[in-house]
């Protein structure tokens, strides 16, 4: 497979996914690039081209194809599939990223990772007034954690990626990206790759902004993004594609969660639940949330494409799902709303669930 993009030659990256029947891990290809104005996509494949679609269907994009090439036009900033013969193991994920210029002069501390790659471990951020800049083309191998922190921005073009982290890890050496007790976060257009266990937290914030970040993940509990006990929390733009749940609330006893927002976004999932509110709402109340303008793109299990699962205190309530568009489910529930019993669940009281749109 080779990539042109306005006439040049691009390097096409990997990363690992896990599919049905659940019998091997596969490569998923992926490209991320800047756009400034305009993005002419050559793709030649190794085998002729008897159908081709671009996800989500909504984004529009033009493309032609011909016998082993496919062509796209891109306008505008965008991450999408491009899918052929009705194979999913060699889609192409295509990630094009609008330019952002760094702010050193609003942060005190500033980290930079040039392209290229880096060995991290565990990077703590401890110290407010950070910025982290991961630039186009650099790999970081590890994880970041933002504790206690506030001001903190990380952003760029390049992958924070674990997969050289077994999922026996210890727990400082899984999630790839945590995000814990601090306070005005913004993550902007980074990839999240491969993580050994969850992918994004964010525990016990407030005010946390996550735009066009990119996660792909292929192990049990690698969900997308959880937020957790967290408030004001805006997540917007991304692209996930995971073997475990994409979009998740949660809560552990660290205080309510309160006006949370996913929106303009794609998830895929290979196993699991695109969006989910539970299984653990250890608090007293978890409410305003809201799933907005979200392309479910696959969702290949009969798993639920939005559910309310609860088994511990928390009164939920003012739960919304606007404009979720469903392109392949096959087999899936559009919805399942259950408070019960679970192997997740600590608390001896039930709560109930009430307003959900």
């Amino acid at each position: 497979m080779i990539c042109y993009i306005n006439n040049k030659n691009y390097e096409i990256n990997y990363t690992t996914v896990f599919t049905p029947p659940y019998n091997s891990y596969i490569k998923c290809y992926y490209i991320i690039c800047t756009i400034d104005d305009e993005l002419n996509i050559d793709l030649e494949y190794d085998e002729p081209i008897k159908s081709a679609v671009i996800r989500p269907l909504s984004a529009g994009i033009s493309y032609t194809y011909k016998e082993n090439k496919v062509y796209v036009n891109l306008k505008k900033a965008v991450n999408i599939s491009i899918e052929v013969n009705d194979e999913l193991d060699n889609a192409i994920l295509f990630f094009a990223n609008n330019e952002r210029e760094t702010e050193k002069d609003k942060y005190v501390n500033f980290i930079k990772f040039e392209k290229g790659v880096h060995y991290t471990d565990v990077l703590t951020i401890d110290k407010n007034d950070t910025e982290i800049y991961i630039e186009e083309g650099a790999v970081v191998n590890g994880k970041i954690l933002i504790n206690n922190a506030d001001n903190v921005k990380i952003f760029g073009g390049g992958v924070l990626t674990m997969k050289n982290y077994s999922r026996a890890a210890s727990g400082d050496k899984t999630k790839c990206l945590d995000i814990n007790n601090s306070r005005n976060v913004k993550i902007y257009d980074i990839g999240l790759f491969d993580s050994a266990g969850w992918t994004c937290r964010v525990f016990n914030c407030d005010n946390v902004k996550i735009e066009n970040v990119k996660i792909i993940g292929c192990r049990g509990n690698s969900d997308g993004i959880d937020v957790c006990g967290s408030r004001n929390v805006h997540v917007s733009e991304c692209f996930i594609r995971t073997y475990d749940d994409s979009f998740v609330v949660k809560e552990f006893d660290t205080g309510n969660v309160e006006n949370v927002l996913f929106e303009k976004s794609v998830l895929w999932n290979d196993m699991a639940r695109p969006m989910e509110v539970g299984v653990e709402l250890r608090c007293e109340e978890v409410k305003d949330i809201v799933f907005r303008d979200i392309d479910v793109i696959h969702s290949l299990t009969s798993y639920p494409i939005f559910g309310i699962h609860h088994g511990d205190r928390a009164i939920v309530s003012n739960i919304h799902f606007e404009n979720i568009r469903i392109e392949n489910a096959p087999g899936g529930q559009l919805f399942d709303f259950r408070i019960t019993d679970s192997v997740w669940n600590k608390d001896s009281k039930k709560g109930n669930i009430h307003d959900v749109y």
